[in-house]
């Protein structure tokens, strides 16, 4: 399946670079929850370094950017095998609950030119959450099976840290 700017960020004028790369990735999930929530927990790299099986933990190196002007800010994802990710955020936009990041080179996985674009919309009673992966690759039938496990991972990530919650409200 194509995935093509105008359908993901229809109001998003400045983001005619933001997906670039010829091999896509995606899956979607719905969570019933409302969207602002599930924009919360995914934007969180400490509640979704449990997204890959192989990281160990995460670092932000200037949490205060961070947490107030996203857009430029790391975070860095470490693995079990000793290697490491850095994520940059190149897109946010909290009101609308879809951001962006890239991931730089070289990483785990040698992809290229990487951008990740995650959108969280307002679906029936809760969230339809789409993860969008839009990268290069020197051998692409090899890399993407590999992309399609960490996406479809990273979404059964997500729907697990409202279960407890979920399961929660419904016994009470």
């Amino acid at each position: 399946m194509k995935y093509y700017l105008e359908d993901c960020l229809p109001n998003c004028d400045e983001c005619g670079d933001l997906i670039q790369a010829p091999l896509q990735v995606g899956a979607s999930i719905f969570i019933e929850v409302p969207p602002a929530a599930v924009f919360t927990v995914v934007t969180d790299p400490y509640q979704m370094t449990g997204r890959n099986p192989h990281q160990v933990t995460v670092h932000i190196p200037d949490k205060a950017h961070w947490l107030d002007q996203p857009v430029g800010s790391q975070r860095i994802f470490y693995f079990f095998h000793g290697g490491k990710t850095t994520h940059t955020i190149t897109y946010w936009d909290a009101d609308n609950t879809t951001y962006a990041y890239s991931i730089a080179e070289p990483n785990a996985l040698s992809l290229q030119n990487h951008t990740t674009l995650i959108i969280c919309k307002a679906h029936k009673s809760g969230t339809q959450v789409s993860w969008l992966q839009f990268f290069d690759h020197d051998d692409p039938a090899a890399i993407l099976p590999a992309v399609e496990r960490a996406t479809h991972a990273a979404l059964n990530h997500l729907r697990a840290c409202f279960v407890w919650a979920l399961d929660g409200d419904r016994a009470s």
